[in-house]
């Protein structure tokens, strides 16, 4: 289930678009390569490592502004119902991000605190704090 929820949100973030500027319509949906992989805590935890890797038909910079903009990001992920900066030093962010997570007819609500790791300007590394 965290998987799935993880996933989910991870997925919601890597496909963000919804600020960027119009673009032609394109033939064929982005590909998004992603993988999960299970790895064991430091704690021995389960723990998990999901790597999301795609194209989008948007310029560079407008991707990087949307993926970054952790303040906006419920506004063009879905079942993302809020995302706020807890504290940012250089290129370091924590977040705290709420999620809706649905089966069937039930709903439940994930909060995570993530760091935040950019790369700019084309890598972003999560982890869950």
């Amino acid at each position: 289930m965290v998987t799935r929820i993880l996933t989910t949100l991870l997925l919601g973030c890597a496909c963000a678009t919804g600020s960027a500027p119009a673009l032609p319509a394109q033939p064929a949906a982005p590909a998004l390569d992603l993988t999960v992989r299970h790895t064991d805590g430091t704690d021995g935890a389960k723990a998990y490592r999901i790597a999301a890797t795609g194209m989008a038909a948007a310029p560079r910079a407008v991707a990087w502004r949307i993926l970054t903009d952790y303040d906006h990001l419920a506004e063009v992920v879905p079942n993302l119902k809020s995302s706020r900066v807890l504290a940012r030093d250089g290129d370091k962010v924590i977040v705290e991000q709420v999620g809706a997570a649905h089966f069937l007819f039930f709903s439940r609500d994930i909060r995570l605190v993530v760091l935040v790791h950019e790369q700019a300007p084309d890598k972003i590394d999560v982890s869950l704090i």
